[in-house]
């Protein structure tokens, strides 16, 4: 069974019915993965219900005089861990992170080297979707993994990668719009195709060719609004072979 954190169930004892809620969820990491556990926080918004699950039950303090509950056990708080720095964006949400996963960001080097044993809050001017996004990056590279990101994104996570002087992925994107202007046959700049379809013409790229379809868009078989919700600014090479694979 699983549990998820703010998850409710019934429970009934002794002819009386409680509602519980689940408060927080705490795994307990490998002490053998000792690298993962340095660059990594666990999802501890879920876990599975075991027989060596210790639960915790507290009463809820909107309802005073209700019940008492009787040789009640708290869990010890947790002490602010010095490994890990919260991250506030420009939009005011913020991600926990581990030190280590953010060393490859030169700017923010001050706050990774840092030996408080407090635990630390970095601001960066970025949104939040775009420092999820340079973070997914991090975790890719941190596992050794390759990370997949579309054309379309490529200016923005260029700038978030000026921003942190993430130069790993300053590259990255450097190198995808290298080999997609390489890839046009078409002397039409991408800088040109993004500016004809802000301007009301409807330019797509399939194959390296840039297609004018302004005045055939009415007449596409699967409809008038697809195209463009899809298929706009981005290689739709891919797309185009999903819905036409025949």
């Amino acid at each position: 069974m699983v549990l998820t954190a703010n998850e409710r169930a019934l429970l009934f004892a002794e002819g009386r019915q409680y509602a519980l809620r689940v408060a927080a969820v705490t795994i307990e990491q490998d002490p053998e993965a000792e690298e993962d556990n340095d660059l990594f926080i666990p999802d501890e918004y879920r876990g599975i219900l075991a027989t060596t699950t210790k639960i915790f039950i507290d009463a809820d303090a909107s309802f005073p005089g209700e019940f008492e509950l009787q040789g009640a056990a708290l869990p010890r708080d947790a002490k602010p861990q010095a490994n890990i720095v919260d991250v506030y964006c420009d939009d005011e949400e913020w991600f926990p992170v581990k030190k280590r996963l953010l060393q490859p960001c030169i700017t923010l080097a001050k706050h990774v080297l840092s030996k408080s044993t407090e635990r630390e809050t970095i601001h960066v001017n970025l949104d939040c979707c775009t420092f999820d996004k340079v973070l997914r990056y991090l975790e890719a590279e941190a596992r050794g993994e390759q990370f997949h990101f579309e054309l379309h994104e490529t200016e923005q996570l260029l700038g978030a990668a000026a921003e942190l002087r993430l130069i790993g992925l300053q590259r990255l994107c450097e190198k995808a719009l290298g080999d997609y202007h390489s890839s046009i046959r078409d002397e039409i700049p991408w800088e040109e195709v993004k500016q004809r379809n802000a301007n009301g013409e409807l330019l797509i790229v399939i194959d390296g060719c840039v297609c004018n379809i302004t005045n055939w868009l009415e007449h596409h078989p699967g409809g008038n609004t697809i195209i463009p919700e899809q298929a706009v600014n981005c290689d739709a090479t891919v797309l185009f072979e999903v819905y036409h694979a025949s």
